[in-house]
């Protein structure tokens, strides 16, 4: 039943003219291909539609090669998210990189948020797959955000900075290590927070400050995300 319903969206898609291979994935490198060490999960011959299907149905892939000559399939278990990741998307004229394509919600502020405070959209991390039942937003009354906005800077967001810390600003009150993204998300507006701090796929910390907000910068540690509002 979900290879039916996957195979329909590709119809759909293609009959629309969604770009990418369907509406779940797109295609981000053409003649390029992810070649990144432990990566690669496995690799069989197919056409590229079977390809994003048997990716879409297997809860490690998040991203996959496929090479439009000799029909590899390569099923990823990474996608290139991080700095220095364009390093590893080798130039192969016959070879395609697809990642995960995310349409973007649109909120009403008005409808989610209390009075007096500002909705903050998020991304979800890269190396999970994408939820749609999801809320992807927070909302906060942090005087830095309702400054930006009062300044007509209005599109507010969370912004995903992976294999980084921000240290010294958790909030106190805060019951960290207690909770994942989506649920620390959703305590924003009760803790004032401009940022958030997970450990990759473990708990979080609410932050009362952000590197735009004070003089400390952010450092490099793996396998810790940080994200921290900005508005424009």
């Amino acid at each position: 039943m979900k290879t039916l319903m996957v195979l329909v969206l590709l119809l759909l898609s293609l009959v629309q003219g969604v770009p990418g291979l369907y509406s779940y994935w797109q295609k981000s490198s053409p003649g390029q291909r992810y070649v990144k060490e432990g990566s690669l999960m496995v690799s069989v011959v197919s056409a590229s539609t079977t390809c994003g299907v048997r990716c879409t149905e297997n809860v490690h892939c998040i991203s996959f090669n496929h090479n439009g000559v000799t029909q590899e399939c390569e099923l990823l278990n990474t996608v290139p998210y991080l700095a220095g990741d364009h390093l590893y998307l080798a130039n192969e004229t016959d070879w395609s990189h697809f990642s995960v394509y995310v349409p973007e919600k649109v909120f009403n502020a008005t409808a989610l948020c209390p009075v007096g405070s500002v909705l903050l959209s998020y991304e979800q991390p890269a190396y999970l797959k994408q939820d749609y039942d999801l809320p992807a937003y927070a909302c906060t009354n942090h005087t830095y955000v309702l400054n930006q906005v009062a300044l007509g800077h209005t599109d507010c967001r969370m912004v995903i900075k992976y294999d980084t810390n921000f240290l010294g600003y958790n909030h106190p009150h805060f019951p960290h290590n207690t909770m994942g993204f989506v649920d620390t998300m959703a305590h924003c507006y009760d803790y004032g927070c401009v940022g958030v701090v997970c450990v990759v796929r473990g708990n979080c910390w609410i932050q009362y400050e952000s590197f735009l907000t004070s003089n400390t910068e952010p450092i490099h540690v793996v396998d810790v995300l940080y994200w921290y509002a900005v508005c424009q």
